[in-house]
């Protein structure tokens, strides 16, 4: 069981995770399979730079997978964009990943998105790990959330098979 804690309102980050959830199921109209995972992961430069997001440092990343129809690269880019929506008038105003995207980074956070053509998509949002009650990452100041609660424990299985603790490096 992985416990790791992070800076962040927990009823913000429900809406972050719930965003993607329905969106995923959105994108399974015959059905599917949701998967969602967490673990610990330390980034270095590298990862970052080719990330283009995010600094050096560790994070809790929960990671929500499906198997959906997908999306093209032109898609792709512009789901984050306000209003942007590819679902049919009345059933999303387009305002879900934008929103959710705006409450990751103002943590610290970020959201990386891998998507093919019918193939589905994996959504990995990291959020700075919080150790020793002290954000990881010293130059973020976090903004006062919303509930007045400022932190959340995140709990569930280790992803990715790390088992044993280790945090893996990328």
């Amino acid at each position: 069981l992985l416990e790791a804690l992070v800076r962040v309102d927990p009823l913000q980050l429900q809406q972050v995770l719930l965003t993607l959830a329905v969106n995923a199921r959105d994108a399974m109209p015959i059905g599917g399979r949701l998967t969602l995972g967490v673990e610990v992961v330390e980034l270095d430069q590298h990862y970052t730079a080719m990330l283009d997001e995010g600094v050096a440092g560790r994070y809790v990343v929960t990671t929500v997978v499906d198997d959906g129809m997908g999306m093209s690269r032109p898609v792709r880019e512009r789901i984050f964009d306000p209003f942007f929506t590819t679902k049919d008038v009345g059933r999303g105003s387009g305002l879900g990943l934008s929103t959710a995207l705006a409450i990751v980074r103002g943590q610290g956070g970020f959201i990386h998105v891998d998507s093919t053509p019918d193939r589905g998509s994996t959504f990995r949002v990291f959020l700075p790990l919080v150790t020793e009650g002290a954000p990881s990452h010293e130059q973020r100041q976090p903004s006062a959330p919303a509930s007045g609660r400022d932190s959340g424990t995140v709990r569930g299985d280790e992803a990715g098979g790390e088992g044993g603790g280790q945090v893996p490096r990328l």
